[in-house]
């Protein structure tokens, strides 16, 4: 048992190292990707987006229709002219908060704020988000499963750290036992079983031969 122990006892140690940079090597790409596609979403945003100021009336954003740019990611995208106030969002959009430019994340979102212009000059500002519920699903079954795995792999460790411990042991434990047996029976004629295998209890055979 003590064998299985140890021979467990370091499977665990080298599982729980391996799992815990794997999945931070996975949790870290999951993210990043996530991060590039916000990214990606609001450049396409600042291309295809524009805030018109008309003489008469109030800014309004062209094209109106902003569905498109939220599926089927289930996006939210506002838009809020020069003076930061909002000319425009996508159906079913969520609180986004203040317009801050850059990329933060609130309310379980990933928000990012862009300027829109042209030609250098500053006609509003773009905000777009994305839940990021799937993501940390996604993360959170993968430690589920380097978790699992870590145990499993130590409990496979454990049996087959006692199913070789009792194997290794049982040649010694006949020889004890023959070892008792010519010592309550005197007898010198009784011989010590041989190993199947010259190597160190071979090697005790003999010496107790």
């Amino acid at each position: 048992w003590r064998i299985a122990a140890v021979s467990s006892g370091l499977t665990l140690v080298i599982l729980l190292v391996f799992g815990g940079v794997i999945g931070q090597i996975a949790t870290t790409r999951i993210r990043d990707d996530f991060n590039s596609e916000v990214h990606n979403a609001v450049e396409i945003l600042q291309r295809e987006l524009r805030v018109n100021y008309p003489l008469v009336g109030k800014p309004e954003v062209q094209p109106r229709q902003l569905g498109p740019y939220v599926l089927p990611d289930d996006a939210s995208i506002r838009v809020y002219d020069r003076a930061g106030e909002e000319v425009g969002h996508s159906e079913h959009t969520r609180g986004l908060g203040e317009p801050q430019r850059g990329i933060i994340e609130e309310n379980g979102m990933q928000i990012e704020t862009a300027v829109l212009g042209t030609e250098g000059v500053l006609t509003g500002y773009v905000q777009y988000g994305r839940s990021t519920e799937h993501v940390d699903d996604t993360i959170a079954r993968i430690w589920l499963l380097i978790a699992a795995g870590i145990l499993g792999g130590t409990l496979v460790a454990s049996l087959a750290g006692v199913a070789i411990a009792a194997r290794a042991m049982r040649p010694i434990a006949q020889l004890t036992t023959s070892a008792r047996e010519i010592a309550e029976t005197r007898d010198p004629s009784h011989q010590m079983p041989r190993p199947p295998v010259e190597d160190e209890v071979g090697e005790l055979a003999d010496t107790l031969e």
